[in-house]
């Protein structure tokens, strides 16, 4: 007679669950603290070393000003963030203080436009460009381009609301921390969306032409709203996101969730 084998539920199933739930946490986390200091780091080799080197050269005050300047005036608040997510026991406190001061990206996107302008104008001329491909020599550019760093901000800005997504997803349900998380979550996008619908109005009015002074003025001043509409957002439930509907501005989920997959790869393969 054949052996039948009774398979009964595994013992300790939901405990083997919170202790796998804990180590995708711990990786998310890693992986937000470290993308932080490389993210960081960028930025000080550029508003340090190369705005030094790019003067040493021969590149004038005035383009070193367009174009350093505002990585300087934004590195100070990117140094503090990076080393609330170093020292703080409670990731929520990091998220708090990201959420309540997010605007503070605002005015580094807003120039971004015009630093892009410039560069390019730079690019145009032989002699500039010939000493920019200079610059572009030091091994710490990685092989990329002056432009590649000049965007890290924009970019940066725009994975916040992945990266605590991916941290609210393996996060327990019962946790105190869900609902702190939950908050930072709904603030960071609706501050994330708030920049991103202006960069595009500035984009739309330097193609029409039509920046009028008060224009101007209105997209040099970093916004202070950081109070968030619950009907902007994906709601949050359990750990679960539900995605709803996104409206004009809106930053693209699918876009992120493309790049969380190819980032996904890259780990596996790797």
């Amino acid at each position: 007679m054949a052996h039948v084998q009774i398979i009964t539920p595994r013992e300790g199933g939901g405990q083997e669950r919170s202790i796998m739930k804990q180590k995708q946490r711990l990786r998310v986390f890693k992986e937000i603290r470290d993308t932080e200091e490389s993210f960081v780091k960028d930025l000080q080799f550029l508003g340090e070393v190369v705005e030094q080197n790019a003067k040493d050269i021969g590149l004038s005050e005035e383009f070193c000003e367009n174009i350093f300047s505002p990585v300087k005036e934004f590195l100070p608040f990117a140094l503090s963030f990076w080393k609330k997510l170093e020292s703080d026991i409670d990731v929520t406190t990091a998220f708090r203080y990201l959420s309540e001061n997010l605007n503070s990206y605002g005015p580094y996107c807003y120039k971004y436009i015009q630093i892009a302008d410039r560069l390019r104008e730079a690019n145009r001329d032989a002699g500039q460009r010939k000493l920019i491909r200079t610059l572009e020599r030091d091994a710490r550019f990685k092989g990329m381009a002056m432009q590649d760093f000049l965007i890290l901000p924009v970019q940066r800005l725009c994975k916040y609301p992945l990266l605590l997504q991916e941290l609210i997803l393996c996060t327990p349900d019962d946790s105190e921390k869900l609902p702190r998380l939950q908050s930072s979550y709904k603030t960071i996008c609706f501050t994330v969306n708030q920049i991103n619908t202006r960069m595009k109005e500035i984009e739309e009015g330097k193609k029409s032409n039509t920046m009028t002074p008060a224009f101007a003025k209105k997209t040099a001043t970093m916004m202070t709203a950081t109070e968030s509409s619950p009907a902007h957002f994906s709601t949050i439930s359990g750990g679960r996101i539900k995605k709803k509907k996104p409206s004009l501005g809106e930053i693209s989920f699918e876009t992120e969730r493309e790049e969380k997959k190819r980032r996904d790869k890259k780990r596996k393969d790797g």
